[in-house]
């Protein structure tokens, strides 16, 4: 998996996440409407139903089930203002100085069992390097024209 198609699941994830959050916080309601309701029918109720059955809506858990879930959505608002984008490095693919180029023969393409291997044929070397790291080296390069700045550090984008 590459990074874009694990920002895209992540992203799908997130979606999903808050979908389900917005159910359960309506199942919760429901769920509290529908005993208020029950308790009230039994509060009028005259007859024998009012002696038969003892029932109290637990409120105490209500708001502790109320309580993580503006909990779990604080917490999923903190994480995503604190995983911005830029606090993630990014790579680079550079190409490789290989060498002299190779011959002829290494560029025409072989027959294997009548077929042509064709899978590699446009690939070139290259190797992975963080855009910090790269940002940095060229910052190292360009201090011999700028110079240092004050105190001695560096003075780079």
């Amino acid at each position: 998996m590459n990074l874009t198609s694990l920002r895209k699941r992540s992203a799908a994830l997130l979606r999903k996440l808050k979908e389900q959050r917005s159910h359960v916080q309506k199942q919760l309601e429901d769920m509290y409407r529908q005993e208020v309701e029950v308790e009230i029918k039994l509060r009028s109720c005259q007859g024998s139903c009012n002696r038969s059955i003892a029932f109290r809506i637990d409120h105490n858990s209500y708001r502790s089930l109320a309580n993580q879930m503006t909990l779990f959505s604080n917490t999923a608002k903190h994480r995503k203002s604190s995983l911005l984008n830029k606090d993630i490095a990014k790579i680079k693919l550079q190409p490789v100085a290989v060498g002299p180029p190779p011959s002829t023969d290494y560029k025409t393409i072989p027959m294997v069992q009548k077929e042509l291997l064709t899978q590699f044929e446009d690939l070139e070397q290259n190797h992975v390097v963080l855009e910090e790291v790269l940002e940095e080296m060229e910052c190292l390069g360009s201090e011999r024209e700028r110079g240092k700045g004050e105190a001695g550090v560096l003075e780079c984008k």
